[in-house]
């Protein structure tokens, strides 16, 4: 399997998702106040992170080693009984929370955001939409498990590209909802989960077209089941730690003036676009690839695959970094700075973006070293570095935040995120699964050193453009410019030097 082929494939159709995302929160910045858009935001996040728990998180570095296994030792037809067993009891399960989350749901919005006051607009509001919301973690789940048996069939395109349906339906459900109906956050929210609905049928036929028919069956706890589920206990943990990070975040966030909590989503979703298009592309592919090299105990095969993504990632993570970081206030002023959303809510943002950006070579490279561990079938020490990662970062919110507000936020995230990764990667270095070359080392000092050169110029196009005081397309066509230029120049210089080889990137693409 090709990684940089995958990746590319990966990064392509996540790139279409992230443009419809970015337009469904154009339009839900311009459109919604910012107190109704951080009750939203907290109602859709708490079924996100039990989403990230047990689909994206634990059961997919749980379910993907061993279903490929399954796959490429017993045959299709052994490979269909499990994911159809893996399907019934993802479903049971999580619809058993669902009912349960929702009976205590009070206790739940209150632990997450306490300042909403009982019996207040805001309270009442997020109690309607986050019992609606939090179904979609249902169709999530499955949505996810689908994609993964997709995946193992080394079909990408649809798994990256499907979240475009539930940016189109809400982006939808923002610009119509206020014509036909007066509560705009109940009908954002029955969108939410009408669109999760749609997902999993996308996703089931695509899954009969290309392998065979997932069911439902009363008689899912097989010992393949049991295996699955003893080994997602570990990963669950390490999900259900850094969720509880981001509830951390989010507590913190929602205590402090209105609109904060709007104000890191909108910037996390900037950050989120290399990190989905470079860190998740990347650790999808990898994990698929790792898991059969080392069935096959093809150790070589798996270090040389390793090696290609920490480069891969780096190669496209440090420009990311220093680009976006002199363009934040730009960036966020093209993106949202319309309708509702103001000029300082835009300064705000950009402060935060600033902030969550100095770990994204960190949050990029942990998904590459944690794939390395799951494909070893190693869930429990990323586990143990994500519980210390947890720690550290809560200790450093509550030591920043009370100084720097919203931006203490941000830089806490980025502080235990390279506790994480420098961590993950003393533990695999020392083990000996998988090691960093000394020639990919001298490479991403090379690429270093070619960023240098970049940031200058694009500090130097950025300054231009604030001395002119460029807005609307003036401003976007600046910026666009300055981007593609800090990419160039980072290219040649990188290429010049010895730390980027284009002519190879793109041979492995054609490949």
């Amino acid at each position: 399997m090709n990684i940089i082929k995958a990746t590319a494939t990966v990064s392509l159709f996540t790139m279409l998702s992230r443009i419809t995302g970015f337009l469904r929160d154009i339009a839900i910045a311009a459109c919604v106040d910012k107190w109704l858009c951080d009750i939203f935001i907290i109602s859709t996040k708490l079924g996100n992170m039990l989403r990230k728990v047990f689909a994206e998180g634990a059961f997919h570095a749980s379910f993907v080693p061993r279903f490929s296994d399954i796959l490429h030792r017993r045959g299709p037809q052994e490979a269909q009984r499990v994911a159809s067993e893996a399907f019934s009891f993802l479903f049971s399960v999580v619809s058993l929370i669902c009912v349960l989350v929702c009976v205590f749901y009070h206790y739940v919005l209150k632990l997450v955001a306490p300042s909403f006051q009982i019996g207040s607009f805001r309270y009442a509001i997020g109690m309607e939409t986050g019992r609606i919301c939090f179904w979609f973690i249902v169709a999530a789940s499955l949505s996810a498990l689908l994609s993964s048996i997709l995946n193992a069939y080394n079909k990408f395109a649809l798994s990256s590209s499907i979240q475009c349906i539930f940016n189109l339906l809400l982006m939808s459900a923002v610009l119509i909802g206020p014509l036909c109906f007066s509560n705009v956050a109940y009908i954002m929210s029955i969108a939410v989960l009408t669109a999760g609905l749609i997902q999993v049928l996308v996703l089931w036929f695509r899954v009969r077209q290309v392998a065979f028919s997932v069911k439902f069956t009363p008689r899912f706890f097989s010992s393949e089941v049991k295996d699955i589920s003893r080994h997602m206990l570990p990963g669950m943990l390490s999900s259900g730690v850094w969720q509880i990070n981001m509830l951390v975040d989010m507590r913190m966030a929602s205590s402090l003036s209105v609109g904060t909590v709007t104000y890191i989503h909108f910037a996390d979703r900037i950050n989120q676009l290399p990190l989905s298009l470079i860190g998740v592309a990347v650790g999808t592919s990898l994990l698929v690839a790792l898991s059969s090299s080392f069935n096959k105990n093809k150790l070589r095969l798996a270090n040389a695959q390793f090696n290609t993504s920490v480069l891969l990632v780096t190669s496209l993570s440090i420009p990311a970094l220093f680009i976006a970081f002199i363009l934040a206030p730009e960036l966020i002023t093209i993106v949202f700075k319309r309708g509702c959303f103001n000029e300082r809510d835009a300064m705000i943002t950009a402060q935060v973006l600033m902030g969550l950006l100095t770990g994204l070579p960190a949050y990029v490279l942990s998904k590459v070293f944690s794939a390395a561990f799951f494909a070893s079938k190693d869930t429990k020490t990323p586990v143990k570095v994500g519980i210390l990662s947890v720690i550290v970062n809560i200790a450093v919110l509550y030591t920043l935040t009370p100084i720097f507000a919203h931006i203490g936020i941000a830089l806490a995230t980025s502080i235990s995120s390279w506790v994480n990764v420098i961590l993950l990667y003393c533990i695999l270095h020392r083990r000996a699964v998988v090691k960093i070359y000394a020639s990919t080392w001298r490479k991403i000092l090379l690429q270093l050193t070619s960023i240098t050169a970049t940031s200058i110029l694009v500090y130097a196009l950025a300054m231009i453009s604030r001395s002119r005081q460029f807005t609307g397309f003036q401003l976007t066509l600046m910026t666009l410019f300055s981007m593609f230029a800090g990419m160039l120049a980072f290219v040649f210089i990188g290429h010049r030097l010895g730390g980027f080889n284009a002519r190879a990137f793109l041979r492995h693409i054609r490949k």
